[in-house]
């Protein structure tokens, strides 16, 4: 489901899309957003088209509740698509600005990189 379905649609619930309340704290939204996006990563479900919608409408969702500004213009029922379109990633959402700087490799998952302690 894209975000642009998605807000021409009668405004499907973006809480709903990564199971959280309203009330959810950047924190919990976070959380909810790295658990759903690792259980339906594409890597790990290789083939499966529902995996896939599903991941990107996990990661969609969290690109609009992970920013507090986009947060509150969607809350307010205010968001366009040019809002979307121009707004950096939350973290964790993709490359760092610049590429992987700021990443190190994990030892135990040398594909896996974690912020590096000075980021």
């Amino acid at each position: 489901i894209s975000l642009t379905r998605e807000l021409q649609s009668p405004r499907r619930d973006l809480y709903e899309v990564l199971g959280v309340p309203p009330t959810a704290t950047q924190a919990q939204i976070k959380t909810a957003y790295y658990e759903q996006s690792f259980r339906y990563h594409p890597d790990r479900n290789a083939g499966s088209a529902a995996a896939a919608e599903r991941f990107a409408a996990v990661s969609e969702a969290y690109l609009v509740l992970g920013s507090a500004a986009l947060r509150r213009k969607y809350d307010r029922g205010v968001l366009s698509r040019e809002d979307v379109r121009g707004a950096p990633k939350p973290s964790g959402l993709g490359p760092a600005p610049g590429g992987a700087a700021g990443l190190l490799q994990t030892e135990s998952h040398p594909g896996l990189l974690q912020p590096s302690k000075g980021s």
